[in-house]
C-alpha cells in the first residue's frame, strides 16, 4: 500500500523508465537514470512496508501549520485513518493538546522537538523537525512511535519491584525479631 494522503501533483512522476539506446551518451544516461529510478522503488516500498507496518505516525506539515501527510499503522490506535488530517489545520485538530502544538512550533522555529505526546489513551514518543528548502524552512516533518505498552510494562515493573523490596524488608525485620526470642 502506497502513502494514501500525498496531495495529487505533489511529487514528479517517478515511475517513468527511460528507453535505452546501446552506445550513445544519452543512453548511458538513461541506463543510469533507470537503475537510480529503480532504486528509489525500491526504497520506498521499504518505507511504505514499514509506515504500515509498524505503530507509528508519521506526519509533515506546512508553514502555516496544516497537514500535508499523515500516515501510518499508528494511526489506528488514536482512531484516525491515513490521510484524514490531510488539509486541516494542527491549531484546530490539537487545539487542547499544547504538547502538540509547543513540538510543532519549535520545530518550525529550527530546533529539533522531542518528547513524549499523550492522544487517546495512548502515548507517542515522538520527533518533530524542521524541513528546509533552499535554506528557509518550509514546514515541519514529525515521527511517533506508540510507546504505551514499553510504559505499562516499566510501571508495572517498578511497581513489582517495590512489592519484592517491601517482602524484603518484612522478611527481614520478621528474622531479626524471630532471632531474639
Amino acid at each position: 500500500m502506497a502513502f494514501s494522503s500525498l496531495p495529487s501533483g505533489c511529487c514528479p512522476q517517478f515511475n517513468l523508465r527511460v528507453p535505452v539506446e546501446p552506445f550513445t551518451e544519452a543512453g548511458q544516461i538513461a541506463v543510469r537514470y533507470n537503475q537510480v529510478l529503480d532504486n528509489l522503488q525500491s526504497k520506498t516500498q521499504q518505507l511504505n512496508v514499514t509506515v504500515n507496518n509498524s505503530p507509528l505516525i508519521l506526519v509533515a506539515l506546512n508553514k502555516a501549520g496544516v497537514f500535508i501527510m499523515c500516515e501510518g499503522k499508528g494511526l489506528r490506535e488514536i482512531n484516525l485513518q491515513p490521510g484524514q488530517l490531510v488539509g486541516q489545520s494542527i491549531y484546530d485538530v490539537y487545539d487542547n493538546n499544547r504538547e502538540i502544538i509547543d513540538s510543532y512550533e519549535r520545530a518550525l522555529s529550527g530546533t529539533t522537538a522531542k518528547n513524549n505526546i499523550s492522544l487517546a489513551d495512548n502515548t507517542f514518543e515522538s520527533i518533530f523537525e524542521p524541513v528546509y528548502q533552499n535554506g528557509d524552512i518550509t514546514g515541519v516533518t514529525g515521527v511517533a512511535y506508540d510507546v504505551t505498552e514499553q510504559i505499562e510494562a516499566n510501571t508495572a515493573l517498578t511497581e513489582a519491584y517495590q512489592e519484592a523490596k517491601q517482602a524484603n524488608q518484612f522478611k527481614t525485620e520478621l528474622l531479626a525479631k524471630v532471632s531474639h526470642e
